[in-house]
């Protein structure tokens, strides 16, 4: 096929080459700063309207910034989660157990129950359950803990 100067480039399989080039990017990067590439990669993703494929490496990027330690990162990019998907569960409960571990057991509570809520419109009751538990031994506060049961 000849190449024809006002044909334009299929949009997917440039943002496959994107994606391409940022996951040998976040390879590649130190510990801690592929969050900042992976997060990057999920923007692409929203902007292209692959919202599945978005959350994924969102949920990478919030991995990276938690195995580095980086909790306030974490919890940001949870919150730019939430408003670019408001029916998810995975960030609310990372949001709680942050909140758990920074001792900030009033929003920590309310966090609790955003997760909650999220759980029980997916569906997912059975493993909230486990998840509230793990949250409650978490926490040192008694009546956060009778709260959370």
């Amino acid at each position: 096929m000849r190449w024809n100067p006002f044909r334009r480039p299929d949009p997917r399989k440039r943002l496959e080459s994107r994606l391409a080039a940022l996951e040998r990017k976040a390879m590649a990067a130190s510990p801690g700063y592929e969050a900042q590439i992976l997060n990057r990669a999920g923007d692409l993703c929203l902007r292209d309207g692959d919202d599945t494929l978005a959350l994924r490496y969102f949920g990478r990027a919030i991995d990276a910034y938690l195995r580095a330690g980086r909790g306030r990162a974490a919890a940001a990019l949870c919150r730019k989660v939430i408003r670019a998907a408001p029916d998810v569960v995975r960030a609310r409960r990372t949001l709680a157990l942050l909140a758990i571990a920074e001792g900030d057991l009033a929003e920590a509570l309310e966090q609790v129950e955003e997760y909650v809520r999220a759980a029980r419109s997916r569906g997912d009751v059975e493993l909230a359950m486990l998840q509230l538990l793990v949250m409650a031994d978490a926490a040192p506060s008694r009546p956060f803990r009778a709260r959370v049961a």
